[in-house]
């Protein structure tokens, strides 16, 4: 027999889960705590997403629902912004071993909105600039919902999210960290073959757009080296994530992920006191005797990787991208003056 749901359930019970939105309609999936533990991702990758029950509904019959339009008001969520493959799965992993922590892991639909904020309003947008303004809000208070005892939600973003940090921090009580790693680690661990390097090359046009509409200087693509464009990348994002920081009643906490490592537990107290969010001894121990610290965060599985596995490939991998690490060093140096308030990071 088919699964009978209300209509204002989907939209607002926390037992379901807003995995998609387009212009058009919404889907949901039913999802417990443990589905959302067990994923490292909240997009395709979602663990249980190919058998489980999915829901649509039509964009415009969701926010015009008194489901929605009479919501109670919550606390917006936490989040964590990135550069790209600088350890945001594993900080996210180790902040959702709270016991009142809902760690949320690369929500699509936050991607689908930044991948229209440039364009809505426009004529050649599905998108009008008052639905784009409806469609954020939605996603946001549905993000933020709590889950049984997990009253605190945590959003680790995908960094294609980035281009909207600066809409999703605009609540008073917004607080986020940034988390980023020194460039040439960064360059270092982008450039090696997998999921890096194809995020690495896929987005890099958007990337060299973005940063043109940053700063006066034109950047063209096809000038660039790899190693110039671990580098553009490296550069379009932490000025995104200046940007996006400034003016913010609770400044974001930057950190740099292998300074995080040198002591992950703390480190992990630490940015949990950073997004507002409760940690205590109990914690403390839960994330210990976890071993998420360990492992590898990408997969669901766990596999193990420790920081001194991390150290090791780095090591290795410098000599092997010697070359391209020297041109995005060097590709980075006139930004830098242009640029002195990231030249700390650097």
């Amino acid at each position: 027999m088919a699964q009978r749901i209300r209509f204002q359930d989907l939209i607002s019970s926390q037992a379901f889960y807003l995995h998609d939105i387009n212009h058009t309609q919404a889907s949901y999936i039913g999802m417990r705590e443990e589905d959302f533990q067990k994923s490292s991702f909240l997009d395709g990758r979602i663990s249980k997403l190919a058998d489980a029950a999915q829901f649509k509904l039509g964009l415009d019959a969701v926010l015009a629902s008194p489901a929605w339009t009479t919501r109670q008001a919550l606390n917006p969520p936490a989040y964590i912004f990135h550069l790209s493959h600088v350890g945001s799965t594993l900080l996210a992993k180790a902040l959702g071993e709270s016991a009142t922590c809902l760690s949320l892991r690369e929500p699509a639909p936050l991607r689908y909105l930044a991948s229209q904020v440039a364009e809505a309003g426009e004529p050649h947008s599905w998108l009008s600039a008052e639905m784009f303004t409806q469609l954020l809000a939605y996603v946001e208070h549905h993000l933020g919902r709590p889950l049984g005892a997990r009253t605190e939600v945590l959003v680790k973003c995908t960094s294609w999210v980035n281009e909207i940090a600066h809409l999703l921090l605009k609540q008073e009580q917004s607080r986020a960290v940034f988390l980023y790693c020194r460039l040439e680690k960064f360059v270092i661990n982008i450039l090696k073959p997998g999921g890096g390097l194809v995020d690495l090359m896929g987005g890099a046009a958007q990337r060299v757009k973005r940063l043109n509409k940053l700063q006066s200087q034109v950047v063209e693509l096809k000038a660039l080296s790899h190693g110039d464009i671990a580098a553009m990348t490296w550069l379009c994002e932490m000025l995104t994530l200046s940007q996006a920081g400034q003016g913010r009643q609770h400044a974001p906490t930057w950190m740099d992920f292998d300074d995080y490592l040198l002591d992950a537990v703390a480190g992990t107290e630490q940015a949990a006191h950073s997004l507002g969010l409760r940690w205590d001894a109990a914690d403390t121990q839960r994330l210990m005797a976890s071993g998420t610290l360990n492992k590898y965060s990408k997969s669901d599985g766990g596999k193990s990787f420790t920081q001194q596995d991390r150290l090791n490939e780095l090591a290795k991998l410098k000599t092997e991208y010697a070359s391209e690490i020297d041109k995005a060093l060097t590709w980075i140096e006139p930004w830098l003056l242009r640029h002195p308030e990231l030249t700390r990071f650097a």
